[in-house]
């Protein structure tokens, strides 16, 4: 992969990210229409589907104490 693949997959990272930390979901919607571009199909989903359970995951800590387990 070329330095530009790699500046193309950081930017769609980053473009999820602040998708999904301002609407709270979207990070595939963001990021796997633009790292369509430099990966393949088959990739680019897990790929894809990894990050958005990491972006939710990572709220948890934030909302844990809200959480109402009864």
């Amino acid at each position: 992969m070329t330095p530009a693949s790699y500046a193309i997959l950081f930017f769609g990272a980053l473009a999820g990210g602040f998708v999904s930390g301002l609407a709270g979901f979207g990070t595939a919607l963001m990021a796997l229409g633009i790292w369509l571009y430099v990966l393949p199909p088959t990739l680019a989903v897990p790929l894809v589907l990894v990050c958005s359970v990491i972006a939710q995951v990572s709220t948890l800590p934030s909302i844990w104490k809200s959480i109402d387990f009864r």
